[in-house]
């Protein structure tokens, strides 16, 4: 404009318009008439200029030479933010996936996972293409969630009297399905105890083995397995008779599998 090139790079949200480009160096900025007239309902008045009517209220064009202008300053602001290129964005696309694979780590965990070269076939990723990702998609909730209330306390204090005496377990056992894998889910109560061991297939001898090998573990600590829910539906309950010293319920599964499918749920909210 006038012989003089900006390089716009900034753009900006439009009080009750629409995304524009935006800079500290121009005050000016051409809108399409067009646009406006599809967003709210205008009246024209020949030789005055056009009112556009929002429902914040109405705007004036009003009529200078060949141009109809607005003085925006007395109606709203331009909420700016960065304009970033393609190979940009790209990359910051890569840096939110890997930071969903490696289980959702800290800015910095990231960063230091990238500066020790733990990572194969990958751009040359930088910290401001970390920075860059946070500041487009910001920090995510499977990251947030649980840690605004985490509290770290010097040494743990154990109440003798809270010790559970009893290793019975009750477990509640089900398959998981997530990006073609099947994982046995096992939910141990009172321990709280998740464990999870990935099967090859749905089978009951599959199956039979996966839980064989939890079992193994509880009782290699010290544990009692005596029950176990399962679904009514899962090759799960044709094992029931291989293990003799636990005890299979199936009849009864709708009133305890929901533990599993809860815990199965959030492994993939957290995936």
């Amino acid at each position: 404009m006038g012989g003089v090139q900006l390089e716009l790079r900034e753009t900006g949200y439009l009080d009750n318009f629409f995304q524009v480009y935006t800079s500290t160096q121009t005050r000016v900025n051409v809108q399409s008439f067009s646009d406006v007239e599809e967003l709210y309902p205008i009246t024209y008045e020949p030789f005055v200029g056009f009112t556009a009517h929002t429902p914040e209220g109405d705007i004036l064009f009003e009529k200078k030479g060949k141009l109809h202008v607005a003085d925006f300053a007395a109606y709203g602001h331009v909420l700016a933010t960065q304009v970033y290129t393609k190979a940009e964005m790209a990359r910051a696309h890569v840096v939110k996936d890997l930071i969903r694979n490696a289980g959702y780590p800290s800015y910095q965990e990231v960063i230091n996972l990238l500066q020790d070269g733990n990572f194969s076939h990958l751009p040359n990723l930088t910290a401001k293409d970390v920075q860059r990702a946070y500041d487009l998609f910001g920090k995510s909730t499977a990251f947030v969630r649980g840690r605004m209330t985490k509290q770290l306390v010097k040494r743990a204090v154990v109440d003798e009297d809270l010790i559970a005496v009893e290793k019975d377990l009750i477990l509640h056992s089900d398959v998981m399905h997530i990006d073609s894998h099947m994982f046995l889910v096992t939910v141990c109560d009172p321990l709280q105890l998740t464990l999870q061991v990935h099967v090859e297939r749905e089978s009951h001898a599959v199956l039979g083995m996966a839980l064989q090998g939890q079992l193994e573990l509880l009782q290699s600590k010290g544990f009692k397995p005596k029950r176990v829910y399962v679904d009514p539906q899962s090759a799960l309950r044709s094992v029931e008779t291989k293990f003799p010293n636990v005890s299979f319920d199936v009849a009864g599964a709708k009133d305890y599998v929901p533990k599993a499918d809860i815990k199965i749920r959030r492994i993939k909210e957290r995936y």
